[in-house]
C-alpha cells in the first residue's frame, strides 16, 4: 500500500480513538507541523501522527519520529503527542512529545508504555 494511504489510514485511526473518548477533533488548514489538534476537556493538544513500518532487513518495526520534510526532530512547543499507529496487528501508541524529544525512531521492541491523553 502507498505510504500517502497508509498515513490517511492512520489518521483516521486516531481520530477514531479520540472519537471514542469523546474529545472534539479539529483539522488545521495550511501547513502547521501538526496533523490534529484534539480538544481535552477545554485543553487543546497539538497531536503528531506517525505510521509504523515493517523494516524487513532488520525485521521489527519501526516509526520515524523526524518531520517528513525536513527530516529533523521538531521544536519544542511544536507538537505535544505523538500518536504512533499500526493497523495489523493493531496497535496506538500515544507519546508525550517531551519524553522522545531528541529521538529520531522507536522501534517496537522496545519497552513502551503509551501516555493518557
Amino acid at each position: 500500500m502507498k505510504r500517502n494511504i497508509l498515513s490517511q489510514l492512520s489518521e483516521i485511526a486516531v481520530m477514531k480513538e479520540a472519537l471514542k473518548k469523546e474529545y472534539t477533533i479539529s483539522i488545521p488548514y495550511g501547513y502547521p507541523v501538526y496533523d490534529l489538534i484534539i480538544d481535552r476537556n477545554g485543553e487543546l493538544l497539538k497531536i503528531q501522527i506517525k505510521t509504523f513500518f515493517w523494516d524487513n532487513s532488520k525485521k521489527r518495526w519501526i516509526v520515524n519520529l523526524n518531520k517528513p520534510t525536513t527530516h529533523k526532530g521538531y521544536k519544542k512547543g511544536e507538537i505535544d503527542y505523538f500518536a504512533c499507529y499500526r493497523e495489523n496487528p493493531y496497535l496506538l501508541l500515544v507519546l508525550k512529545v517531551e519524553n522522545y524529544q531528541n529521538r529520531r525512531s522507536l522501534t517496537i521492541t522496545e519497552q513502551i508504555k503509551s501516555d493518557n491523553w
